[in-house]
This record gives C-alpha cells, structure tokens and sequence, in this order.
C-alpha cells in the first residue's frame, strides 16, 4: 500500500481541469460482472465523462473491505494516468456508499498519509448518485454482452481444428477445462501433446495464485513486472477473459518476447515449484511465440494480449534445438496448406485421417501446434456433421 500510495501522489492532481471546471470525482463500489465488487470513478470533463475503474475489490475472508476499496481505488486512478499521461487524480471526490464504510476509508486514506484533500469523503447528492449508477450500468452491461457473444462463437477442436456451433456440442477436457474436442478419438490422439500443459489442476493453482497474490509483494517481481509492461497484480479486466492456465501462458508469453523467459524470472512469478506446475509449457510457449500465429488462429487473442504495451520484442538467441523445431513446424504449415486450401467438400473423417498421418514424430506436439497457429477459415476446414 505504501509503495502504490507513492505512486498515486506522483500523478498531477489539479485543481481545476483545462475547462475551469472543479476537479471532483464521485465513486462508488458496484457489484458487477460474475458478481464480483468492482471500484469505479466517475467525473464530468467538459461535455464528456472521464472515468477511472473499474477495479475489482477483492471479498475474501480476512481482507479488510474499506482497505481493499482505498487500494483499488488508488490503483485505478494510477492505471488511467498510466495509460494516458493526459489524465489526473482527484483533488477532491465524494463517494455514494453509506457513511461507516466511507470513514473507515478515510481512516485508512489518513494512514497511508494520502493528499491532505482526499482524507475527507464527501457524500453524493442524489443527481450525482443516478448519474453514477447509470454510468456503471452501461459499462457493465458492454462487459456481459463482450461475454455473451465470446460464449455465443464459434469452438473449435484442439486436435483437428473442427470448428462446431454452439459451445455445448464440444466437450472439455476433463482434467483441465481448457481445451474442447469433438470425439474422444481427437482428445486421444492430442493426448500426446496436451499432456504436457494438462498439469494437475492444484499445481496450476498454486502457480497462478502466487503470481496473482504473492508476486506482488515480492520487490524483484515488481520490478520485473515494470520493465516488462506488466502491472503486478493483474488488471481484473484482464483476468476475468482467460483462465489461469491461459494467464500463465500470457504472461510466459510476455517473457518469452522480451527475452526473460529464465527459470530465476519463472520463480518470481509462479514461485519455487514452477517447474511441477509448468512442465512443458514454457517451451511450448516459446515455440508459439516465435512461430507468430496467422491472423485468424485461436491462438492470436492470447498472443494480441501477450504483445500489448510490451515495451520492446527481443527474444532469446535460438537454440540448435527450437531451429529444428521451428522447421518442423513451418514444414507442417506448407503441407497443410497445400492439401487444406481450397478443399471445399472434405469429409470430416478424411480431414481426420489427413491430420493423424502428420503426427508421426516423437515432437508430434509441434504439428499440433503448427495447426493451432493457422487461419482455420483460410484453410477451408469442414463443417462437423
């Protein structure tokens, strides 16, 4: 708190804005998208709003609720500034929450030694309060409808890249959730490669909540996390669109790119025992990343996310080894595309054959990844029936 406190008294805090209008903002805490409480701030700038937020305040048993909505509110106005070195903090703001909990967030405000303004919450009037839900109401209702419609698109299968409409039709896989499959001959057949990012769910668990919790509070992995672009923890808005295990992958993703994909930067960020929840996966992560999936691969939303703000692309030196896999791999991609393209009417079960009769290797994980990184739509791939 202390450091984020530091931070948030570094970003400029007028007065009064360019308009002549006063700097105040109003705030509130909203139950929001998978009913979890979300800090959100609002301010009338000219004849638009400006808003800081949302910023999801954490429930858990033993958390104190005024000081997570202190932080979360501090984080959110740090984050804006960050984003737009235009914006502001608040020189002063009032809140429509009940007066207990604003007190206790001033007491709070009080001990972290915040501007001397801020140390006082003023109470909304009731204009200000309906403005402020309708504001929070509208974003939220943008966030469920980007949910729904993400539920609503097209899956495809991990293994032979069938794609089917709607979710239901595929099945996950048991173990992990994370990947879809339209047969058990397909979740057999990708078993090969799978294994490998399958870890046991407990040692994912452990891996994502030490990055998510414990991280933070490490000074080397904040650091880290600041030279790579990566705001320790991570944004709710982030978190809440992928799973943990694709948060891990996004964030070895980002490693990878900026070439500090090393074990003593994979312990700040998933702790001592990466090693048993990862597995393979850095390395599989590493393929992916320098493979650089097409434009319309299921892989490109994760690698879109990985790439944002990263302060600079300068992977590691390759290996003898990644120079053979990546051949594989692009070889993989020309045959594909030779026997794929333009193949209007092929069978579900002739598609199936043609893929099984590429993954004769020991490093079959490769062809499936090569797979994953293309343009299932280019590729004319069949309709599943």
């Amino acid at each position: 708190m202390d450091a984020l406190m530091a931070k948030f008294k570094a970003i400029p805090r007028p007065r009064t804005t360019s308009s002549g209008m006063p700097n105040h903002w109003i705030f509130g805490i909203f139950k929001g998208f998978k009913d979890h409480n979300y800090a959100y701030a609002l301010h009338f700038k000219g004849e638009a709003f400006c808003v800081a937020g949302p910023e999801e305040v954490m429930s858990s048993a033993g958390l104190d609720p005024a000081k997570e909505a202190a932080e979360r509110l501090l984080r959110a106005f740090k984050n804006l500034y960050e984003a737009a070195d235009t914006a502001y903090g608040p020189w002063t703001w009032s809140t429509m929450e009940n007066t207990q909990l604003s007190n206790r967030i001033e007491n709070i405000l009080r001990k972290y030694e915040a501007p001397r303004e801020l140390q006082s919450i003023g109470r909304c009037h009731p204009a200000e309060i309906k403005t402020l839900q309708r504001s929070w109401e509208e974003f939220n209702d943008g966030v469920v409808q980007e949910w729904q419609d993400k539920q609503n698109a097209q899956v495809t299968c991990a293994h032979c890249l069938v794609e089917e409409y709607p979710h239901e039709v595929f099945k996950c896989c048991a173990r992990c959730l994370n990947v879809r499959y339209c047969s058990k001959a397909c979740q057999r057949s990708h078993w090969s490669s799978h294994r490998y990012e399958c870890k046991n769910s407990k040692a994912v668990a452990e891996a994502y909540l030490h990055y998510l919790n414990k991280a933070p509070n490490i000074p080397e992995a904040c650091v880290l996390g600041e030279a790579l672009g990566m705001a320790l923890p991570m944004p709710s808005s982030v978190a809440d669109d992928f799973t943990p295990q694709d948060i891990i992958k996004l964030v070895l993703c980002r490693l990878v790119v900026t070439g500090h994909d090393t074990p003593e930067n994979f312990q700040l960020f998933f702790g001592r025992f990466f090693r048993g929840a990862l597995g393979k996966l850095p390395e599989l992560t590493r393929i992916l990343v320098l493979l650089k999936p097409d434009p319309g691969s299921p892989l490109v939303p994760l690698r879109k996310q990985a790439d944002k703000q990263a302060p600079y692309t300068r992977p590691r030196t390759l290996s003898s080894r990644e120079i053979k896999l990546l051949q594989m791999a692009a070889k993989a991609k020309v045959e594909v595309r030779q026997r794929g393209m333009g193949v209007a009417t092929i069978s579900t079960k002739e598609w199936k054959e043609m893929v099984r009769a590429w993954f004769d290797s020991p490093d079959s994980w490769v062809y499936s990844l090569a797979l994953s990184s293309m343009d299932t739509k280019a590729l004319k791939m069949p309709v599943r029936k």
